[in-house]
């Protein structure tokens, strides 16, 4: 496999990680503040998740040019 094709490969298959992620972050956003209480710490550490996920695809989109 070409390196090109795996830095694609890598981006997508991050992206789409990524994509799922924000989807179930964003529901927890949105719910009530008394329902969250409870997993705050979980929905913080899906945050800092999703940062490392675009951190590592903006990495890959820079060095596989």
């Amino acid at each position: 496999m070409k390196t090109k094709d795996y830095c694609d490969n890598m981006t997508a298959e991050l992206s789409g990680l990524k994509s799922k992620m924000d989807s179930v972050v964003g529901k927890f956003d949105r719910a009530p503040s008394d329902d969250k209480k409870w997993v705050i710490d979980e929905v913080n550490e899906l945050h800092r998740i999703t940062s490392e996920l675009d951190n590592r695809i903006k990495g890959l989109k820079r060095e596989c040019v």
